[in-house]
């Protein structure tokens, strides 16, 4: 089987891990912890016996002890430091054969309580001291009771993590009842939480409120955990305005189901993007953040002046009532793109945008509707100043109080980011780099980009002591970056999570920097509900491997619509003499190969072949190959070569396409001229050997030999009496030579055909050369007219 690479693009055979056994883990419970407080985590699995690390990526938090009860199940003491941040804390489980997929637990401000076995009634609430946060999980048509006392009047806010866990499907559901077991609240989804449900009341009675947790669809799992938050808290539903500049303090309205409360937020000097917001209130602080943008746009309120503003600028307001229109003005520079992005739902607003640009005359010159989520975006270059009229509306026709937003317009900025490939959206498999000591292996690292055309570079910091890393650039139109870890043989078995940095040529001075999503939690239809987003890439050293494999640098180079075929050599240490599989996983535009060569048990040379097809562009390329293999002790293995100079060049040689006729039983005669450039001459070695490709059954298949000097290939091939009568098309000639040991191939004459004609059906013209079809009725047409008085 022959897979071909047009875009540089063979994802599912990246090698981002070497082995086949790193450790596997399904679950770490409790899913939460109190800031500040030491904790352990259950994590269950498999090949858990024997840790090494967690690699943690966000601060805070630190091993303390780890203690293995078998190989699926592992006890993780850790220490979370006073001021470690609030929120989802992803991790990865080293061992010596590599890293786990990411589990999370969270971290809490408030005491953390234990759901105890048997709170399955009102009967059997489990009592809490609030504020606290409740963790457990739900198994399939389970509902989980908890109680509180309550004074008249007094407000409760109850708020579910199950979802934004990230540890399976569950869609929370809450009841509350007050001390005569009527129901006086429900929650299910929210625009803030997603699927999990927020309930905020205030007692009309004094006593014991009951609190009911169950999925919404009575679904569940052993993995389905949650985190109950309850106390009397501020819990603000959205802010605005949604955002600032970096560094100053935002004073923007926190508005929760009372109405508004004036904060003040102070917002980060040097960074921009969208960030957690935790606000704190007399009754303590908000369990769950809101999320609110900084940029350096400026900020215009709907309820400020008319006159049009300058760019950049961030535009907040509120679709207040059904089919309301909200307008803005401002100005530009003609000729440079302007990019326009909502913020709405990606921060907790119910809004479905839609967005317009209005010209002075009246005329639309652009909308925008749904992005990559309910978010409108657009891009629209101006062909004057303005002013222009900014147009915002529900796509439903909605509105409300609640239908906040913050539309940010500025000159379309270019952009870039490196990420790891998913082979698989739903699952963590090659997410991870994993390097054999003395060994190399090969990725492919993406660049994202827009606005940029150039060659994108990346580069790495933090790698294990004794690894490097060495990129081939990502060329105009290409996403992937071939790539080689390398861990010397006395490098020590370790993991990190490192930086990346990515550069453009095209922009000097702009760079992007590493982003993963990791899916964590996903729903009907391929559809994902939870994800968690790293700025790390993970690479850990694990044992060296008992073979390698070299690739042979080749000194002939591949011909446009021609092939070379490749040494690799399997380096094999003593007791290993398996079979390893040689594939390439990353190839030119263009540039086919076999989808793998099998080195059988105790070979240790195999021919690689590339095949390059006719629209491949001649180019200079650093080319790899990577072998894999089973062991008997540690599953699959993977290794790579290194880089080698591979050359694409234009044709040596070249012909058109030839149509040639012979009868059954006769002899078919192909003569190609050839035409090649004086100044590679060179290159074409003293002897040429040639031999016809496609050719129709019955034809005998006798290859020539053209000689130095040859400017003519002939094939005189005989026809079988019983050859199939019929033009036969796609015929090629593959001229094979030899530079230095390495063969190469030259396809020349392509779109040739044969015609056989039955036994004395053939005409033969003048020069004893059969007619071709038009030739035929061309004298046939001539004979008439001359008889014609």
């Amino acid at each position: 089987m022959i897979h071909k690479l047009v875009t540089m693009a063979m994802l599912f055979l990246s090698v981002t891990t070497v082995m086949a056994v790193p450790p596997s883990v399904e679950s770490a419970d409790p899913v939460c912890a109190q800031v500040g407080r030491n904790f352990t985590l259950t994590i269950t699995g498999s090949r858990l016996s024997k840790p090494a690390d967690i690699l943690f990526y966000r601060p805070g938090v630190r091993l303390s002890k780890f203690t293995p009860v078998d190989d699926s199940t592992l006890k993780v003491e850790l220490v979370s430091s006073p001021d470690a941040p609030c929120g989802a804390h992803p991790f990865r489980l080293r061992t010596e054969m590599g890293a786990s997929e990411i589990l999370q637990f969270h971290l809490v401000l408030n005491p953390v309580i234990l759901q105890k076995t048997g709170n399955s009634s009102a009967a059997k609430a489990q009592p809490l001291t609030y504020p606290c946060a409740v963790t457990g999980n739900l198994g399939e048509g389970e509902v989980h009771w908890y109680a509180v006392i309550l004074a008249k009047g007094q407000s409760l806010v109850v708020e579910a993590e199950g979802m934004r866990t990230g540890t399976a499907f569950l869609d929370t559901h809450l009841e509350i009842r007050d001390p005569s077991g009527k129901l006086v609240m429900q929650a299910d989804d929210s625009p803030l939480t997603r699927q999990d449900a927020l309930a905020e009341f205030k007692a009309a009675s004094d006593g014991k409120h009951t609190i009911a947790l169950r999925d919404s669809n009575l679904g569940g799992s052993d993995n389905a955990s949650y985190i109950l938050h309850i106390g009397s808290f501020f819990r603000p539903l959205f802010m605005h305005p949604a955002g600032g500049k970096p560094g100053p303090t935002l004073k923007t309205n926190a508005h929760d189901s009372s109405g508004a409360r004036p904060v003040e937020v102070k917002l980060p000097a040097g960074v921009q993007g969208t960030i957690p917001v935790w606000l704190a209130g007399p009754d303590g602080q908000t369990p769950c953040p809101n999320m609110v943008r900084v940029t350096n746009h400026e900020p215009v309120l709907e309820t400020q002046s008319s006159s049009p503003a300058a760019l950049p600028a961030a535009f907040h307001g509120i679709v207040a009532k059904p089919d309301e229109v909200d307008s803005y003005r401002f100005t530009t520079q003609p000729g440079k793109p302007v990019a326009v992005q909502m913020w709405a739902w990606r921060l907790g607003s119910p809004l479905d945008s839609v967005v317009e640009l209005i010209a002075e005359d009246g005329t639309v010159v652009a909308t925008g509707d749904d992005g990559d989520d309910h978010d409108s975006q657009l891009v629209f270059t101006p062909r004057s100043a303005g002013p222009f009229t900014l147009r915002v509306r529900d796509q439903r026709g909605q509105g409300g109080p609640g239908f906040f937003y913050r539309v940010e317009i500025g000159e379309d900025q270019p952009h870039l980011e490196v990420f790891l490939p998913r082979p698989n959206r739903l699952s963590q498999t090659r997410q991870v780099i994993v390097v054999p000591k003395g060994g190399r292996v090969l990725a492919g690292l993406g660049v994202r980009r827009s606005g940029l055309e150039g060659y994108a570079q990346a580069e790495a910091s933090g790698l294990p002591a004794g690894v490097s890393m060495s990129s081939q650039p990502a060329r105009p139109g290409i996403y992937l970056m071939p790539t080689l870890f390398e861990a010397r043989a006395d490098t020590v078995l370790a993991g990190t999570l490192c930086p990346l940095k990515v550069t453009d040529n095209a922009y000097p001075g702009l760079s992007g920097s590493f982003r993963q999503v990791v899916d964590l939690v996903a729903g009907p239809a391929d559809s994902i509900y939870q994800a968690v987003e790293l700025d790390k890439l993970a690479v850990t050293v694990v044992p060296e491997l008992p073979f390698s494999v070299d690739l042979v640098a080749p000194k002939a180079p591949l011909l446009v619509d021609g092939q070379l075929y490749l040494k690799v050599m399997i380096n094999r240490k003593p007791g290993f003499d398996g079979p390893v599989e040689v594939t390439a996983p990353f190839l030119p535009p263009w540039v086919e190969a076999p989808e793998k060569v099998l080195a059988s048990k105790g070979q240790n040379e195999v021919n690689l072949v590339l095949t390059a097809l006719p629209d491949a562009e001649p180019a200079s390329w650093q080319f790899a190959v990577q072998g894999s293999a089973e062991l008997d002790t540690t599953g699959t293995a993977r290794c790579a070569s290194r880089f080698v100079p591979l050359t694409i060049t234009k044709p040596l040689l070249q012909t058109g396409p030839l149509e040639v006729i012979a009868e059954q039983g006769g002899i078919a005669r192909f003569r190609f001229d050839l035409a090649g450039d004086p100044e590679r001459s060179a290159l074409v070695p003293a002897a040429v050997s040639g031999r016809l490709l496609e050719l129709p059954p019955r034809v005998a298949d006798l290859p020539v030999t053209v000689q130095t000097g040859g400017k003519r290939v002939d094939f005189s091939l005989p026809v079988q009496a019983d050859g199939p009568v019929g033009t036969h098309g796609n015929i090629v000639c593959a001229l094979e030579m030899n530079l230095a040991g390495d063969k190469f191939v030259q396809y020349v004459g392509r779109g040739s055909s044969l015609r056989i004609d039955s036994k004395g059906a053939t005409s033969i013209g003048p020069d004893g050369r059969p007619l071709s079809r038009l030739e035929q009725l061309r004298v046939k047409k001539a004979k008439s007219a001359s008889l014609k008085p």
